[in-house]
């Protein structure tokens, strides 16, 4: 009998009620602004690889001979920085003389491009041709990003690296060679 009066004054008792709604609704508001944190963070990092990517390759539409693997990878790593540390990127640049033969590449669960023709380097496929005047040229720039919670990558059944790929096509202006 004296259990069951403890019970109902237990039921009746509101002291305390706030922190514990506070408790469990807490813990799933807490968890929604790391989400949102970090997925505005990758889109964040998405639009300055995006931006990198167009600014590198200008020197490669206008068709200027002075375009090197090493300048190239100098102007990328420049736009880049401080964000994302040049270390991280890969990138393949291809070119063909329609826009049926380029070959897109793929990105293995670490982030890094998978090279499928034989002229890339292994490794981190940094192949660079880029061709001559009204060629077309594929240009991919990819970068393996960490979450910057690790339990979102297993909330997300990722890897935990997940892949931002920057991809552009274009034909090479025709330039006047004397």
């Amino acid at each position: 009998m004296a259990l069951t009066g403890w019970f109902r004054r237990l039921l009746r008792d509101s002291s305390g009620v706030a922190a514990v709604e506070f408790g469990l609704i807490g813990t799933a508001f807490l968890l929604l602004i790391c989400i949102l944190l970090d997925t505005g963070l990758m889109l964040f990092a998405q639009g300055v690889l995006d931006n990198a990517t167009r600014t590198a390759i200008r020197p490669i539409q206008t068709g200027s001979s002075a375009v090197t693997q090493t300048t190239f990878d100098n102007a990328l790593c420049a736009a880049v920085a401080p964000l994302i540390p040049c270390s991280q990127i890969s990138f393949y640049v291809n070119s063909a003389t329609t826009f049926s033969g380029l070959t897109p590449q793929t990105p293995n669960s670490t982030g890094q491009l998978v090279c499928t023709n034989s002229s890339a380097q292994a490794g981190n496929c940094a192949s660079f041709t880029v061709g001559s005047a009204t060629n077309f040229v594929l240009v991919q720039v990819a970068f393996s990003r960490q979450y910057l919670i690790p339990w979102l990558a297993k909330i997300s059944s990722s890897t935990g690296t997940p892949a931002l790929v920057s991809t552009v096509a274009f034909q090479i202006e025709p330039y006047y060679t004397p």
